[in-house]
């Protein structure tokens, strides 16, 4: 069964996560469906962090999934979090 929409939410604070969150959003999503995710750029202390995750999708993902920052959130008072519509990229 595959879905049109995906939520994920604090789920990469652990770059073991990375495969798994990829895996998931390419068999369970549509062909045109969105998965978003919602994540701080950075997890202190546990070593996850969005940009790096960006990059893990390029490298790895780049022919099978595209993404983009669909909403940044700045309170200037700490760690900025940002919502990523990623999709599967159509052949």
């Amino acid at each position: 069964m595959c879905y049109d929409v995906i939520l994920f939410s604090e789920v990469i604070y652990k770059k073991e996560n990375y495969e798994k969150c990829a895996n998931i959003i390419c068999t369970f999503l549509n062909e045109t469906g969105v998965c978003y995710l919602a994540s701080k750029l950075f997890y202190f202390g546990v070593g996850g962090a969005l940009p790096e995750f960006k990059q893990y999708l390029m490298n790895n993902y780049k022919s099978v999934l595209s993404f983009e920052t669909t909403k940044l959130f700045d309170n200037k008072k700490g760690n900025k979090r940002e919502i990523v519509a990623i999709k599967k990229v159509k052949l």
